[in-house]
């Protein structure tokens, strides 16, 4: 089984001003009438069936992003700490491999 993961856990720090700590660049329309994150999503979606499609996010930014894209609780992973781009990609193989051996048993 294939899985796009999605890492949408920033702070807003790096494309100020317009990015804030209450609104990251993920969340901004900056092209188009769509969010940075939705345009993530519709383009994965052309190749990964949306229930294979994971957000790892921080627990400030889940509401936001369920509300956005719709997508099932078991597949928003929240960080328990922001440790940047490589605990991310951990937290996210972790849960991925639990779920797929899950699966197998």
């Amino acid at each position: 089984m294939i899985y796009a993961v999605i890492m949408s856990g920033g702070l807003g720090s790096r494309f100020w001003p317009k990015s804030r700590k209450g609104l990251p660049k993920q969340f901004l329309k900056i092209i188009g009438q769509k969010t940075m994150i939705e345009n993530t999503v519709d383009r994965i979606s052309t190749i990964i069936p949306k229930e294979n499609i994971c957000v790892v996010t921080n627990q400030n930014y889940v509401g936001i992003i369920k509300k956005l894209l719709g997508i099932d609780n078991k597949n928003i992973f929240k960080e328990p700490l922001n440790k940047e781009t490589a605990s991310c990609i951990g937290l996210a193989a972790v849960k991925l491999l639990k779920r797929t051996l899950r699966l197998l048993w």
